[in-house]
């Protein structure tokens, strides 16, 4: 058994990279946590509760696709698995800033998370490191999530001030296009 506490080279990468990953793709999400409900609710036809509906939708697609793409992964990949995930959150988010009203806004935000990849990324570090470093592997990107929600949170209100929520969502297409990128390259 190997009892060596630090990471080889071959493990660094993997650490960085999905750490990147996973911040970027959540990072665009803490940039909404803040804005969301204020601004869903100026779409055409919203209500407080078609609003929440449209941000707790997110939250329960997201529930419902982490198993399915987990034994995706399992069955084809973590990568093609990633990248795909990563291309249908970048073609939801699209889809959520030419929304025209809150119930295209509400079908786009499912369409978004269908590439709910967060368990796929976590599996892949799983598998890509030693469990003597795993732990710290883990801690890292927790460390890295840690940081987008902060800078997202702080950010968000100041990001849609200027260019509102279609805005914000082209963000987060633009960060989950270079996450995807980054599967597709590095990983």
């Amino acid at each position: 058994m190997d009892r060596s506490y630090s990471f080889n080279r071959e493990e660094i990468a993997p650490v960085i990279v999905v750490s990147l990953i996973s911040a970027l793709r959540l990072l665009g999400i803490f940039l909404m946590l803040p804005i969301f409900s204020a601004y869903a609710v100026r779409y055409p036809g919203a209500s407080v509760a078609l609003a929440g509906i449209a941000f707790g939708i997110y939250a329960l697609t997201q529930c419902i696709f982490q198993i399915p793409l987990g034994w995706a992964s399992d069955r084809w990949g973590r990568k093609p698995i990633l990248v795909a995930g990563l291309a249908l959150f970048t073609l939801g988010s699209i889809a959520c800033a030419h929304a025209t009203d809150i119930h295209n806004l509400i079908v786009a935000r499912a369409l978004q998370v269908t590439g709910a990849v967060g368990s796929v990324a976590f599996a892949a570090l799983a598998d890509l490191t030693r469990p003597s470093v795993r732990t710290q592997a883990y801690t890292i990107t927790g460390i890295a999530i840690g940081a987008s929600f902060m800078i997202g949170l702080l950010a968000g209100p100041f990001l849609a001030s200027r260019i509102g929520l279609n805005g914000l969502f082209y963000v987060l297409a633009f960060l989950a296009f270079l996450s995807m990128i980054l599967a597709a390259t590095w990983f």
